[in-house]
């Protein structure tokens, strides 16, 4: 009987593509903790849903990578890590996006957690497009259960922690404000 041997270990491009899937979940996490931390309150709706639409597509693509190696997907991951980054930028405008404007790293620990994330993840992304690397493998849904119990463990506990910080941003505060 001719059988295919099991792989036991991941390809570098596999690596890659996970560990940028799970940059871009910390990235849509720290949209949705934002989110349910007043961000949804502020006077434009369509800012609060802007980060709500985030974290949400951030899931949905970060869990696609994990699975899938095809160019669609790590096309959409990249744009949406670009999109974001793009947002973020025009925060830290005068003119702000939705009428709101931020200054600097504020709010704390938040924005330099979600830039730096993303920005990593964009990078990776970017790896998995160098044929010297490549895009790695499909996972299996058996192998690829590890992983995403790992991502979503940590996930759980780092969600489980953050939300008992106090501090949400408000209205009228120097580092954040409504134009």
């Amino acid at each position: 009987m001719n059988t295919i041997p099991a792989r036991s270990e991941l390809s570098a491009g596999t690596v890659v593509r996970v560990v940028a899937a799970a940059a871009i979940l910390v990235g849509g996490l720290v949209h949705l903790q934002l989110y349910f931390d007043g961000y949804r309150d502020f006077p434009d709706a369509n800012l609060g849903r802007s980060f709500l639409a985030n974290g949400i597509a951030s899931a949905v693509i970060a869990a696609a990578l994990v699975f899938r190696r095809d160019v669609v997907v790590r096309l959409a991951g990249a744009g949406l890590v670009v999109g974001t980054l793009v947002a973020f930028w025009i925060s830290r405008t005068d003119r702000g996006i939705f009428g709101f404007t931020e200054v600097g790293f504020e709010p704390s620990p938040q924005a330099a957690l979600a830039l730096f994330s993303e920005i990593a993840a964009l990078v990776l992304i970017a790896a998995t497009f160098l044929p010297a690397l490549g895009a790695g493998d499909d996972l299996s849904p058996t192998a690829a259960l590890p992983a995403a119990a790992v991502i979503a463990g940590v996930t759980i506990v780092g969600a489980a922690l953050w939300a008992r910080t106090p501090e949400a941003p408000t209205e009228g505060t120097p580092e954040t404000t409504v134009a």
